[in-house]
């Protein structure tokens, strides 16, 4: 094997000499003088400093016995002082490895080896060597490793543990009997109300997903290219200005034309930065050179640094390397970011169409006359949700054959059951947890404090609102009510809350400056798109839940049937007058005084 490298090497010599200096043109003779052992400490050094082939340094300082192999020529072999490892074969790394490489070993800028391999066997007999347990070694040796996500995890209990201390102090400062008594199922019971009741599901479920999508698009995908210094403040603002000024921080979500308006101007304006950054200062298309020197600053500086050593280490990294994708066909990591990069531009023009059209549909229907439907549908729903209280969840269907109760499991095209969604629950958990991992492993560790902090915070005020021992006991409450217990419910709408939004512009931005392999990036992906519905799914409940229901029994709240010493039918009782409103209640006084 070793004179069949020698061969290789003298091959790659002679190819070699139109690009060697004037002092390496004794190469032949050098590296017979080494093979032979009588070569000195100086003609090593003027082989070496020739920058020879890997595949030329590595036979010579690997394959020969250490009493001929000069130290200072087997150094530079370990360490791969050479140029074009990139193209380093299967064979050459199995001896750098036996005379002493480091299975560790990254380039000047940080890369490991791996990521810049283009041999296909050289890859995967790589990849059998460099393993996540060996890297997650590696990396465990750096005390920031450790220390900075630790930190960051004990900050975050701690600040779970003083919000907690505050929101007690101020509940044992109110006047006792101020809070009435809720039934615990109130909040299950409106949320599935509103959800049989709730017209349009999938495409509301679909705006809403838009909707966040077009958001992550904004901080996390454009800080790509863009500076972040200047580009979140400038967001930020358009996000959060028109709101405060329209609605005020409590009105937000309650007028939706005039929201429309609001993000119909936000994403021109946005898209318009956007397409003058990408296309014009990046691509530099239709802009002349002395503007694209003054607006330089506006770019962000490591895409430019990174972006044609990142092309190349991605188009070496193919998708059926991956343990989880051993069946894919050969897709690159670059076609995939490329895709999905296509797709999120497409999805925000998207947005702003049918913002467009939403919006020029208003003005154009805007004589409407008649009752406020919306004023009626909130009294059915008031009126649902008190009778539903009142029902066993066999009966449900006596309420409104649409309304459906809680079960553990349900087939995927009839819904979500309550076991599945906590399965879904954890796995968006592991998924944050993996893009932290990637953030250390890639040395991005601030990135990883933030991303840790906001996962343990969540985690903590789960544990907190619904305790690990009490976990099981609940669930089972909830599927045999037929509806969701608050705390319950409190517990899935933590990980779909700001929480989701924030791990999804991380995630989002790690998928160019901390993923290396088409593999890690396609579960980057799915762990975004995990993110975005979580945030969707409860765009929608908090509209859904946006209506209070009144004079709710309080026997209800102690027990899904009715007393024994009452009857089943609820009319006996006056129900319909217990759940009229107030207007209703008006009407009949004014007719009881005209009959007296």
């Amino acid at each position: 094997m070793a004179k069949g490298l020698h061969r290789a090497a003298w091959f790659c010599l002679w190819l070699g000499f139109a690009t060697c200096q004037p002092s390496c043109q004794e190469v032949d003779s050098l590296v017979l003088e080494v093979e032979e052992g009588d070569a000195s400490e100086s003609d090593v050094q003027q082989l070496l400093s020739c920058r020879l082939d890997c595949q030329i340094l590595i036979p010579l300082g690997c394959s020969l016995s250490e009493n001929q192999t000069l130290p200072l020529l087997r150094q530079a072999a370990t360490s791969l002082s050479c140029s074009n490892y990139e193209n380093l074969t299967e064979t050459s790394l199995e001896l750098w490895l036996n005379c002493g490489g480091d299975i560790h070993w990254e380039d000047a800028a940080g890369n490991p080896l791996l990521d810049l391999l283009r041999n296909r066997e050289a890859r995967k007999f790589w990849n059998q060597q460099a393993t996540i347990e060996a890297a997650v070694a590696h990396t465990v040796s750096d005390w920031r490793a450790w220390v900075i996500p630790i930190s960051a995890a004990f900050l975050a209990f701690l600040e779970v543990c003083a919000e907690r201390y505050g929101f007690r102090r101020c509940k044992d400062q109110e006047a006792p009997g101020s809070e009435a008594k809720e039934d615990p199922f109130l909040e299950g019971a409106k949320l599935l109300v509103s959800a049989a009741f709730r017209k349009h599901n999938i495409l509301v479920s679909l705006w809403r997903f838009l909707e966040v999508s077009t958001c992550i698009f904004w901080f996390a995908l454009v800080l790509l290219i863009v500076h972040w210094g200047w580009w979140i403040p400038v967001a930020g603002m358009m996000y959060l200005l028109p709101a405060f000024r329209i609605y005020g921080w409590k009105e937000v979500m309650k007028a939706p034309t005039l929201a429309m308006v609001a993000a119909l101007l936000r994403t021109s304006a946005l898209f318009g930065i956007f397409s003058f950054i990408y296309g014009g200062l990046y691509w530099k298309v239709l802009i002349p050179d002395y503007m694209i020197d003054r607006f330089s600053f506006l770019i962000n500086p490591l895409v430019i640094s990174w972006s044609k050593q990142k092309e190349n280490m991605l188009q070496n990294s193919i998708l059926n390397e991956h343990w989880l994708f051993f069946w894919a066909p050969d897709i690159n990591a670059l076609q995939i970011f490329r895709t999905f990069r296509e797709i999120a531009i497409c999805l925000v023009v998207l947005y702003w169409a049918c913002l467009l059209i939403a919006v020029l549909r208003h003005f154009i229907c805007r004589c409407c006359s008649g009752d406020d439907p919306k004023k009626a549908l909130r009294h059915e729903l008031e009126h649902a949700v008190q009778e539903l209280l009142q029902k066993q969840p066999e009966d449900f269907g006596e309420v409104d054959k649409r309304i459906k109760p809680v079960k553990a499991f349900l087939c995927p095209w009839h819904g979500t059951g309550l076991y599945q969604s906590v399965a879904l629950q954890l796995l968006d958990i592991a998924l944050h947890i993996n893009t932290s991992l990637r953030f250390i492993l890639e040395g991005e560790y601030w990135f990883a404090a933030v991303m840790i902090f906001v996962v343990t915070r969540s985690i903590v005020k789960q544990f907190f609102i619904l305790p690990a021992w009490q976990f099981r006991k609940a669930l089972k409450a909830s599927v045999s009510r037929g509806l969701l217990r608050r705390d319950v419910l409190d517990f899935l709408e933590e990980q779909k809350r700001s929480e989701a939004l924030f791990c999804g512009c991380f995630t989002a931005y790690s998928l160019f400056f901390a993923i290396n392999s088409a593999g890690d990036m396609l579960v980057q992906y799915v762990s975004l798109l995990s993110s975005m519905w979580q945030f969707a799914g409860y765009a929608m409940e908090l509209c859904n839940l946006d209506f209070k229901v009144e004079a709710v029994l309080p026997q209800t709240t102690t027990s899904p049937h009715p007393p024994a010493d009452l009857p089943k039918n609820m009319d006996q009782l006056g129900g319909d007058e217990i759940n009229a409103d107030v207007e209703d209640v008006q009407l009949a006084n004014q007719k009881i005084h005209q009959e007296v």
